[in-house]
């Protein structure tokens, strides 16, 4: 019977030596045991398996035995005192984030074993040194370059703070630079894709220049590079530009604003924020969205906690979900009428937002996790009830003292005059009436004299009017002074003929 360990989350262990029985200590076997500094492993063990020694801060080294083929899954995940580890040459696969987050760590050398090696497998390591031992069938550190190389395909799969970026590099891999305590690096003319998450939280890195080379970038190739002040992309690129100094890699062909910086100003050619464009740029203290901008993606600013306030322009009709969750300093934002759609957790977890302004005449639908506090919410004059019987927008203390251009607010009022539609004998027809009838009223006669189409309100109500005048039997006392005739009763058309009443169809 195959022997196991399990001491996980055990605080008080400080020291411990497996006995040969012992071939494999399982799955997070010594998870979280903070006080554990010396381990012997035995000779008969054959893998380190998945988060095995995962958070054991007091572990300064270890040996692993030769007898170990594999490191699983973030085996050695932050285990920040780990000053040094030797993967013996048994060794033939290493697990995703293996060794993630061992600040101590500064050196790896990969033996000639090992045939895999998984993404971030040293993410957040301040490793200065890495090294793949000649011979090795899948890897190479060509040129000195202080990074991982898979020599079939010429990718850079990890990388370090003293990586150069050999000239015969022609992708660098997900998550390659992972939270790697990089300050600078150059991107030769050689590498065509950027994988996504490849620099991902590389807070440390202050500018980056995309090669006219590079005809891929994968989705948060950046993200989290808060310290960012300068980005630009080489002219004669045939996929990506930071036109007008932008400092921000736009897709030249959808005018998509796909990564940008705390110095970033979008140009009004940009007509969309892509996914996670802005997420986790901490330094973003303001940005001017143009008019130009239709669409903010998922996540465009999640994370952008130096953001106080935020106006959403009047081209955008779209806010895609946590557009702006985590932005735990936005205080205020502006949504004009244009905005047709709010999605989920769009403001979602932000504390401090006690202001909204909503110019919108008809409430978007939104959900109960759309904001995370319910503050004050400025609407038009005669909107408030609108916004009292819409779903979680009730939850908002509710006044009509926003404002808006004269010319926005008939522009509103107008379409909100065309939303009626075909006049029906509906409640929904009604209720679409009595909205523009009671944003119309409120307001000034300037205001009122922008509204181009006001006939069609006026035409609306006397349509409903007729529509509404319906049949059936009430009661009508029939004598001698009710003489045979129809005749309309509260509302309803009724027939009294030889002193009894019928409904029009006789009944």
């Amino acid at each position: 019977m195959k022997e196991t360990c399990k001491y996980e989350n055990c605080k008080s262990l400080t020291s411990i030596t497996i006995p040969n029985s012992v071939t494999n200590l399982g799955e997070s076997a010594f998870w979280q045991c903070k006080s554990l500094e010396s381990v012997t492993l035995p000779n008969s063990l054959t893998s380190i398996e998945d988060g095995t020694f995962w958070g054991c801060d007091g572990l300064t080294s270890i040996t692993i035995p030769e007898s170990v083929t594999s490191i699983g899954a973030m085996a050695f995940c932050s285990c920040y005192n780990l000053t040094s580890i030797t993967i013996p040459k048994s060794v033939t696969s290493i697990g995703v984030m293996a060794f993630s987050g061992c600040e101590s760590l500064t050196s790896i050398a990969i033996p000639n074993s090992v045939t895999s090696v998984e993404e971030a497998a040293f993410s957040g390591c301040h490793i200065s040194s890495i090294s793949v031992e000649a011979g090795n069938s899948v890897y190479d550190s060509r040129e000195n370059s202080n990074a991982i190389i898979e020599t079939s395909s010429n990718t850079l799969i990890s990388g370090c703070r003293n990586t150069v970026i050999p000239n015969s590099v022609t992708s660098i891999g997900k998550r390659a630079f992972n939270n790697c305590d990089l300050t600078s690096i150059t991107i030769p003319e050689s590498v065509t894709s950027i994988d996504e998450e490849a620099f991902y939280d590389c807070s440390g890195l202050t500018s980056i220049t995309i090669p006219k080379s590079v005809t891929s970038i994968g989705v948060n190739a950046f993200k989290g590079c808060y310290g960012l002040r300068f980005i630009s992309v080489e002219a004669g690129n045939s996929v990506y530009d930071s036109r007008e100094n932008s400092n921000a890699i736009i897709e030249t062909s959808s005018n998509t604003l796909i990564c940008g910086c705390q110095n970033t100003v979008i140009p009004n050619s940009v007509t969309s924020i892509g996914k996670e464009a802005f997420s986790k740029c901490y330094n973003l203290t303001s940005i001017t969205i143009p008019e130009s901008v239709t669409s903010i993606g998922k996540e465009a600013f999640q994370g952008c906690s130096g953001l106080t306030s935020i106006t959403i322009p009047e081209s955008v009709t779209n806010i895609g979900e946590l557009a702006f969750s985590n932005c735990t300093g936005l205080t205020s934002i502006t949504i004009l009428n244009s905005v047709t759609s709010i999605e989920e957790r769009a403001f979602y977890p932000c504390y401090q937002l006690t202001s909204v302004t909503n110019l919108a005449i008809i409430p978007q639908e939104i959900n109960a996790e759309t904001f995370s506090v319910y503050g004050t919410l400025h609407v038009l004059p005669g909107c408030k009830a609108a916004y009292e019987a819409a779903e979680n927008w009730k939850n908002f203390t509710i006044v009509e003292d926003a404002n808006a251009e004269p010319q926005a607010i008939a522009k509103a009022i107008m379409e909100l005059i065309n939303s009626i539609g075909k006049v029906e004998n509906t409640e929904a027809c009604k209720t679409k009436i009595a909205a523009a009838r009671a944003a119309y009223d409120a307001l000034s006669k300037e205001q009122q004299a922008l509204v181009k189409n006001y006939n069609i309100l006026v035409e609306a109500e006397d349509a409903y009017n007729k529509l509404s005048v319906s049949t059936g039997i009430i009661n009508v006392n029939a004598d001698s002074a009710l003489k045979d005739a129809k005749y309309l009763k509260d509302g309803k058309i009724v027939i009294i003929k030889n002193g009894k009443q019928f409904n029009i169809n006789g009944l």
